[in-house]
């Protein structure tokens, strides 16, 4: 009865790390027999010392998950820099053939690298560091930010100048994703880049409208994406000379 009742009550309360404890409890009760005062301060005492204990070596203990966070987040931050490489690629050379991998294998470090950071983050009982957290889920959003520009780099077909335009900001972009800080060089340049698409003549036919429409939405999905990071990071300059926010990335 308890196995039925119990069992399916604690993992429905998100307790289920505490089954293997509070069976150990209740079945030494029953294998005594009877329920006395004696019993329950005994059952205390033993879950004192061995939680007590276990507490103790996990604490002197703890195995540290940084090195291996620390590979993953590369392994995420090279990917993006090649998808960025052939978003810029495709700009110049819309015959560009490019299978997409880097985006699958970027999606599954990016789902290791969640459970990486939580399972460290389950094993810091003092100052937990939330960093690696938000570093990776910082980078599933921006994923989803890249499905969309590779929707809208499908709808350019032939060469513009404007293609070659934004095809800088990828090449920078790229550099970009795997700096230690937030530069703020893509940042500028699309700024620069607006400027010069509004002085630019309007398109002639409707095929170059479709055309240019795409390549100034794939800059509006970029500056998202930039905004994503400068949100979870801090920027280099003067006033904080080499400071940098928990994992993040431009």
């Amino acid at each position: 009865m308890y196995i039925l009742i119990a069992f399916p009550a604690i993992s429905r309360a998100n307790f289920k790390e505490g089954i293997v404890t509070s069976s150990v409890v209740v079945f030494r009760v029953f294998g005594a027999g009877e329920l006395s005062r004696d019993i329950f301060l005994t059952q205390i005492e033993l879950l004192v010392i061995g939680l007590g204990s276990a507490m103790l070596v996990n604490m002197a203990y703890m195995p540290k998950g940084e090195g291996r966070l620390m590979e993953i987040r590369r392994e995420v931050d090279g990917l993006f820099s090649i998808v960025f490489s052939h978003i810029s690629l495709t700009l110049r050379e819309p015959g560009h053939v490019w299978d997409g991998n880097e985006l699958i294998e970027a999606n599954k470090a990016v789902e290791q690298g969640i459970t990486e950071s939580n399972r460290a983050l389950e094993n810091q009982m003092l100052q937990p560091d939330v960093a690696w957290n938000v570093y990776f889920y910082m980078r599933k959003e921006q994923l989803e930010n890249i499905q969309a520009m590779m929707h809208l780099i499908s709808q350019i077909y032939e060469r513009l100048p404007h293609g070659e335009l934004a095809a800088n900001l990828f090449d920078q972009m790229s550099q970009d994703v795997v700096t230690e800080t937030y530069t703020g060089k893509t940042e500028k340049l699309l700024g620069e880049l607006e400027v010069k698409f509004k002085e630019m003549e309007l398109p002639r036919t409707r095929e170059e409208f479709e055309m240019r429409s795409a390549i100034l939405q794939l800059c509006r999905e970029l500056e998202y994406f930039l905004k994503i990071s400068k949100k979870n990071k801090a920027p280099t300059g003067p006033a904080n000379p080499g400071r940098k926010l928990s994992r993040g990335k431009s």
